[in-house]
């Protein structure tokens, strides 16, 4: 079944038949040289779906509504700014391993920096990446994308996501324990909720460091190896979703 993504309420007040955006219509009849009949679904970032068949030139009909979800613990990723081409990456994969937000963060290391204009065409830009890999894994809703913060703005979050009962980690290369085996020990937290900071390619400074665990986030080494920026959060994904048993 072909699927696509709707960025507004469309899918709140639908009918026996919903009018698709113009994008959509025209990847649905244009590109994918769909016939009146086929089967198509709609999904929102409410996590509404809406499943009907195509009707030509620009309509889905016969269409049912449904509340789904993808019934994973909240995993939020901290990511410092790093290049767009490795934002996309991170922002692509992540939805494909069940991420729920990925929060950018303007880390003292990160070489990149954003303006406000910039940063809100950044994460306009990561949110359309986010949809197309919900619409091709088959998520219910994709990732939300947000930031940039500073790093004040991460360590009131994280503090708040620790009080609320989840689990908060930040890579530290040398830390103690590992990643696989601080969420084994705190599956109860796990399942509650996890968010994890990831630094820039410089790493995360001592005095973000500090302030991170201070908030209660636990320091954990992904592997004996230092990961790239762009691979620490996917590892870390994988890890999560193993001891989840969904991986």
């Amino acid at each position: 079944m072909h699927r696509a993504f709707v960025d507004d309420h469309r899918l709140a007040a639908a009918g026996s038949w919903v009018q698709l955006p113009e994008r959509v219509a025209f990847r649905f009849a244009r590109v994918l040289r769909l016939q009146a009949g086929d089967p198509i679904e709609l999904f929102d970032a409410e996590g509404r779906a809406a499943r009907g068949t195509f009707q030509p030139p620009d309509r889905i009909v016969d269409v049912v509504v449904a509340a789904v979800d993808d019934g994973l613990s909240p995993l939020v990723i901290v990511q410092a700014l790093t290049k767009t081409d490795k934002l996309e990456l991170v922002t692509s994969k992540a939805t494909e391993l069940g991420a729920a937000r990925l929060v950018l963060w303007s880390a003292g290391r990160s070489l990149v920096k954003l303006g406000d204009e910039r940063a809100e065409k950044r994460v306009l830009r990561l949110q359309r990446v986010a949809a197309d890999a919900a619409r091709q894994c088959g998520r219910a809703r994709p990732l939300h994308v947000e930031g940039p913060l500073s790093t004040t703005a991460v360590v009131e979050m994280l503090g708040a996501f620790v009080d609320d009962g989840g689990l908060a980690v930040t890579g530290i290369v040398d830390a103690d324990h590992t990643l696989s085996a601080v969420c084994s020990q705190e599956r109860a937290r796990l399942e509650h909720g996890f968010a994890i900071v990831i630094g820039p390619e410089g790493g995360v400074a001592p005095d973000e460091e500090d302030a991170f665990v201070a908030a209660g986030a636990r320091g954990v080494r992904f592997s004996r190896f230092v990961l790239r920026t762009e691979t620490a959060a996917l590892a870390a994904l994988a890890i999560v979703q193993a001891v989840l048993g969904e991986a």
